[in-house]
């Protein structure tokens, strides 16, 4: 068991190749669903072990390449490739599941993100303006308390007019 063990870790393509050329095998000898459903179990787990779907691909190639060594008729040859597409398929569904997932994952962010930039964005223009009426008040605040001030038509100093008077 040690060893089976090891060789998973050190070899992972050998680990799954023997599951998957009888995974194949089987769906090739009739046994239709139940073998379609070892390959959607097999996808399954590759996925949560971690192994890409270039690992995948890699590993088809090379099962149909030793189930293709047998097939000496065009029919024997038609029906592994057959065999070993909707194999692949099946073991490839978890991924695609997954894609599916992750996008509609990802256009939920965006939409987020957009709803919280026109929040943010409403914010911002509430704020500025809420200082901007501040600013108003303690301008005319500080007019008012100004030695002769003329009230809310006088300017801060450091304007125009302001520098001239002080000047």
């Amino acid at each position: 068991m040690k060893e089976a063990v090891e060789n998973r870790k050190n070899h992972p393509q050998r680990a799954l190749a023997e599951p998957y050329l009888k995974g194949i095998a089987r769906l090739l000898v009739g046994s239709g669903e139940a073998a379609l459903r070892r390959g959607y179990e097999f996808g399954r787990d590759a996925l949560a072990e971690g192994h890409s779907i270039l690992e995948i691909l890699d590993l088809h190639h090379t099962t149909l390449q030793r189930l293709l060594e047998n097939a000496h008729y065009p029919e024997a040859v038609s029906a592994v490739l057959r065999g070993a597409g909707a194999f692949l398929a099946e073991v490839l569904s978890p991924y695609e599941m997954t894609h599916r997932g992750f996008r509609e994952a990802v256009s939920a962010v965006r939409h987020l993100n957009e709803m919280l930039n026109l929040r943010l964005s409403a914010s911002l223009t509430r704020y500025n303006d809420e200082a901007g009426q501040l600013l108003v008040a303690v301008h005319l605040a500080l007019c008012r308390s100004e030695p002769g001030s003329t009230g809310a038509t006088s300017r801060p100093r450091g304007t125009r007019e302001g520098a001239a008077r002080s000047g």
